[in-house]
């Protein structure tokens, strides 16, 4: 579970959209810097949603969320060191395992 506490120190990595686009002159946004900016936003969501759930599972341990089917599928696919589908739904397509996955997500 260790692993898992360091994951969700992801969530300091969101990248700051506004900042980026503020950076983008009128005259350097081209479709690239527009893709860019979306796949910005896309990383933003994967990474909120694997803080969320991460959160669900603390909440649950501690006793005050009542464990679920959802929570124990993400468990079962973090112990095997596997994506959980959750995550892959929101993520990128990859046959990496969970470990690999996590280091060429940050």
């Amino acid at each position: 579970m260790h692993r898992v506490a360091d994951e969700a120190s992801l969530d300091t990595n969101k990248l700051n959209i506004d900042d980026i686009n503020s950076k983008i002159s009128d005259e350097q946004r081209q479709p690239y810097q527009n893709t860019f900016l979306q796949e910005c936003e896309y990383m933003n969501v994967l990474i909120k949603v694997i803080v969320t759930s991460l959160a669900e599972i603390e909440l649950a341990f501690k006793g005050e969320l009542t464990m679920n089917e959802k929570m124990e599928n993400l468990m079962n696919a973090i112990f095997l060191n596997r994506v959980p589908a959750n995550w892959t739904k929101y993520g990128f397509v990859s046959t990496r395992v969970l470990s690999s996955w996590l280091d060429n997500l940050k």
